[in-house]
């Protein structure tokens, strides 16, 4: 038998890879770094997502992305999974919707979370530059890897590409925490903790308040300033 034909396949950038960097260290056993990442506060997060340059395709590629993920409390695997048909304008309002993935009973639910138009525009600006006038399908993906570097393709965006872009911002934000995705779904529902309960399950997915209790990050901390605010001894 003949040697096996070698096929011309494209090596594989760090953008499209699909991995997860070791040093970002997400623990695996549970399927969410829950507890292991930090939250951000409104400042932080206003300033990540001034920091893309939209002049530059990567830059808007970036912001588009970004807008995504701080006005949703989408995971980072929901987040690359979104397609053009999942924002969606309704006139009066704007939303994007997702499918969601319990981790342990592996039901699929389906959200539609609002969005400002300023958020909705920003998105579709870099819709619009990526794919030109072209009549677009509800079915092509919303985001996509830059495919630049040397002989790379571009194609849908990975998790890793996400893994590198909350990096970078993070990075030139001087943000010294421990931050991956994940943080910015617990930073979206902690910002929003003192809204009705119901409002949070309906955001999140979770169907009890249990499963939300664990991204409510300052929760905790206020609780602790609360109970030290008057001490007798």
């Amino acid at each position: 038998m003949g040697a096996a034909k070698r096929e011309n396949i494209p090596p594989v950038s760090p953008e499209d890879s699909s991995s997860t960097p070791e040093s970002l260290n997400v623990s695996r056993s549970r399927g969410r770094p829950v507890g292991q990442s930090e939250d951000l506060t409104a400042d932080e997060l206003t300033k990540i997502i001034s920091l893309p340059d939209r002049r530059t395709r990567q830059g808007l590629r970036d912001y588009a992305v970004l807008l995504a993920f701080l006005n949703t409390p989408m995971r980072k695997g929901e987040l690359v999974r979104l397609k053009v048909g999942n924002v969606i304008d309704e006139k009066t309002e704007t939303f994007i919707t997702y499918e969601g993935l319990k981790k342990r009973s592996k039901k699929k639910y389906w959200l539609k979370i609002p969005i400002e138009r300023e958020v909705f525009d920003g998105i579709v600006r870099y819709i619009k530059s990526e794919y030109g006038a072209r009549r677009l399908k509800a079915s092509e993906p919303l985001f996509y890897t830059l495919g630049k570097h040397g002989p790379y393709q571009r194609r849908p965006i990975t998790p890793w590409a996400i893994d590198l872009i909350v990096q970078k911002y993070v990075r030139l934000a001087q943000i010294q925490k421990r931050i991956t995705p994940h943080s910015f779904r617990a930073s979206y529902l902690t910002l929003r903790e003192s809204e009705p309960i119901g409002a949070l399950l309906g955001l999140s997915g979770h169907a009890s308040a249990q499963g939300i209790t664990p991204y409510l990050r300052a929760s905790q901390e206020k609780k602790r300033k609360a109970a030290g605010r008057y001490s007798f001894s």
